[in-house]
Order: C-alpha cells, then sequence, then structure tokens
C-alpha cells in the first residue's frame, strides 16, 4: 500500500492505495472471486488487497470499471484538505491504523487521479461516480450498499439520508444510514457530503473540519447549502 500527500487549492490532500502499475500489487490479485462482497446494488467494489468484487462476490470485470481501469489501482482512504502538509499526513496516518505500518510514502501513487482532485478544487466539473476503483474491504455488506449507493449521487445534487435509506431498500433506516455515511473512509469520492437531514439540515459529518467542510463543498459544487447549526 502507498499513500501521498499533494497540494490543492483548499489545503493538502491525502490519499492512500494500491497502484498496480508500480509493481506493487499485480493484477492477477485484482481478479480474485474469493474475497468479501462488495455490495449489493450492481456496483463493483473492492477490498483492501486490491481485489475487485461485483454485486455477488464473483470476480469482477463485467461492473462498472473495465478490466483496464481495474488494473490502474484502488483507493482505500481519503483525508480531506487541511491547511498544512504535517497535519495532513498525520491525519492520513492515523485514518489508516494498524496498515500504517506497511504503508510506504510515493509521490507518483495514482497521479491521474491526484491531478483530477487537484480540477475538482480547481472548480471543475470531475465526475468520481464509477472511476476511480474503489475499496470498502472491512466494512459491513450494510456499510458497502449504503456507500455505493451514495456514491452515485452527482455533483450539484443532495438527497436525504431518509431517501438514501429508500434506496437501498431499508425505508426508515435513516439514522443506520447516517451511521454507515460516518464510517466512510474515502470522502469527496464516496460524496457523503451531498446527504442531508430530511428537514434540510447539514447532518453529521465526520471528515476533517466537520460541518464547515461539508458546507463548503457542497458551495463548491453550487448545491443548495443548508445554514450550519
Amino acid at each position: 500500500m502507498q499513500y501521498v500527500i499533494f497540494k490543492t487549492r483548499w489545503g493538502y490532500f491525502g490519499l492512500a492505495g494500491i497502484d498496480s502499475t508500480t509493481g506493487h500489487n499485480p493484477v492477477r490479485r485484482i481478479f480474485n472471486s474469493r474475497a468479501t462482497p462488495a455490495g449489493t446494488d450492481g456496483t463493483t467494489g473492492y477490498n483492501r488487497t486490491g481485489r475487485a468484487l461485483n454485486s455477488r462476490g464473483t470476480s469482477a470485470g463485467t461492473g462498472g470499471s473495465s478490466r483496464r481501469e481495474l488494473a490502474d489501482g484502488v483507493v482505500l482512504w481519503t483525508c480531506l484538505p487541511l491547511p498544512d502538509r504535517r497535519t495532513a499526513e498525520q491525519e492520513m496516518l492515523r485514518a489508516l491504523g494498524p496498515a500504517r505500518d506497511q504503508a510506504q510514502f510515493d509521490k507518483n501513487l495514482l497521479p491521474d487521479l491526484q491531478q483530477r482532485i487537484a480540477a475538482y478544487f480547481e472548480g471543475e466539473p470531475v465526475d468520481f461516480s464509477t472511476d476511480p476503483a474503489v475499496s470498502l474491504d472491512g466494512l459491513s455488506p450494510w456499510d458497502h450498499k449504503v456507500l455505493l449507493t451514495c456514491r452515485k449521487i452527482p455533483s450539484g445534487r443532495t438527497t436525504t439520508y431518509g431517501q438514501l435509506a429508500l434506496r437501498v431498500g431499508h425505508p426508515g433506516a435513516a439514522r443506520a444510514v447516517g451511521s454507515a455515511l460516518a464510517r466512510n473512509p474515502i470522502p469527496l469520492i464516496i460524496p457523503c457530503h451531498r446527504v442531508l437531514r430530511t428537514d434540510g439540515t447539514l447532518g453529521g459529518f465526520s471528515a476533517p473540519g466537520g460541518l464547515t467542510t461539508k458546507q463548503a463543498l457542497l458551495h463548491h459544487e453550487q448545491a443548495p447549502v443548508p445554514s450550519a447549526p
């Protein structure tokens, strides 16, 4: 596993993943069907060894990403921008938990994705809904289902915890949806900031910066922005 801290207009962004182009993660490991199912909504998911899975837990390649895309690499964690590099790196390593002992800094990790993330914070329209490949290994099937459905919310749009619960087939499970979103390891790529309370208020946001960051991201995307409490 590699990680990188890079500068954006908003500050220093943290990214951790497996870049198969470096040789650390051979393509043959990506297409292995003996792994934990990623979800049940037809979206391709990945476990944290980089093995790709479709919604039935079988080897991917017919889901939302092509074999070429899957071979490029897998995102494991992100850290939203922080003002200084040291703080961003500390937050990134904290998020990695025990995995930080195996993490290696690599400034060339997923360079195309670094450019796309930087472009997003410059105000350019960037769609992360199907690319890059992501891993949610270690999370429950419920978390997978909620997070992969959340990933489909387009920029400039919002939904509510209740509406998202309905989309995953569990009306009335708004609180459980909120708990799943709080465990999102890949903010921005999985845009949990686009989910609001039914009354139109911001709700929660566990990423660095809290509700201030959530509100700023929505404003940046020109989405309807409720006032912070």
